[in-house]
């Protein structure tokens, strides 16, 4: 498989890393017209045999390109890191991703609730694994059929995701089915 053609950078944080691989459309991420970033500690996350060996495949194909920070990028992390846990738990991977995405001017994809606040509070765009999937079927690398039976393994198995939102995509999805029947 080789990589689309890109425009958008983007720089997944490891949810939804995950995510995508639990319903097996990770790969599809890699056909989208955007340019599919991790940092080098969201790639240290990625801790079971499975996910890595995606992962890493990906890599190595340079479809998912890792941002690896210098020393000096390191400590200003830290730094962010120390100053962030007064008012929040983020990670020290949530900090890299959050860096990265200001330093560097990428989109950030994440379920991070707390990430994505920070993230926003910044003015950088940033959305979820709903947006994702949706641009996954705008692009028609998935049917509206494909969308409602992942939608539903994913309410089955993240109850964190806002189930209001989900909502939304599968009858938009539902609607699309029924006039394209109609037709």
């Amino acid at each position: 498989m080789s990589c689309k053609g890109m425009k958008k950078i983007v720089l997944n944080d490891t949810n939804i890393i995950i995510d995508l691989m639990s319903v097996d459309i990770f790969d599809s991420l890699f056909h989208l017209p955007w340019e599919a970033h991790i940092t080098d500690m969201v790639r240290r996350e990625l801790k079971r045999e499975q996910q890595f060996e995606l992962a890493e495949k990906a890599i190595e194909r340079g479809c998912l390109l890792v941002d690896i920070f210098t020393g000096e990028e390191v400590e200003e992390i830290n730094e962010r890191y120390e100053r962030i846990q007064e008012r929040t738990n983020l990670s020290p991977c949530d900090c890299s991703v959050w860096y990265a995405s200001e330093k560097r001017g990428y989109t950030v994809l994440t379920g991070d609730k707390k990430l994505r606040n920070v993230i926003e509070e910044c003015g950088i765009e940033v959305h979820g694994i709903l947006y994702v999937i949706e641009e996954m079927q705008n692009a028609n690398l998935l049917s509206p059929l494909d969308v409602v039976d992942i939608l539903d393994r994913l309410q089955n198995s993240k109850s964190r995701l806002p189930q209001n939102a989900i909502d939304a995509l599968k009858i938009k999805m539902k609607e699309y089915i029924k006039n394209e029947n109609n037709r």
